[in-house]
């Protein structure tokens, strides 16, 4: 399971369940997600930019790290955060293809590291 111990391990729980809970209110109640995380819609490109460069950080820590199965996590969610961003433009009507390319490419590099992680043992 974990190595940290127990009492960090539970605060890293709880703020895992704080941001699923944040993720459930601004998918079916936006405006009372805003509302609760204190953000203002007039500062969400700012916040996205914020957002970009920490899911980069984290893609690059999983590639320095080198494990294939946090690589393969880590793209795979990375990827389901492109997917949804082009299901709702596309629904609106609007341009989606980069989204759908950068999902793409995240499944792609998801499943090679799969395979590696998978075929590592048979080595």
């Amino acid at each position: 399971m974990s190595t940290l111990p127990l009492p960090v391990y539970l605060l890293a729980l709880a703020m895992t369940g704080i941001v699923i809970w944040l993720a459930v209110l601004f998918l079916w109640a936006p405006g009372r997600g805003l509302t609760f995380a204190t953000h203002e819609a007039e500062n969400l490109p700012e916040v996205m930019a914020n957002r970009y460069v920490a899911m980069a950080l984290i893609m690059a820590g999983a590639l320095y790290n080198g494990n294939p199965g946090l690589i393969a996590f880590i793209f795979a969610a990375t990827g389901l955060s492109a997917a949804h961003d082009a299901w709702i433009y596309a629904r609106h009507g609007k341009p989606f293809v980069k989204h759908v390319f950068s999902a793409t490419l995240s499944a792609v590099i998801a499943l090679a590291a799969l395979i590696v992680h998978f075929n590592a043992g048979a080595a």
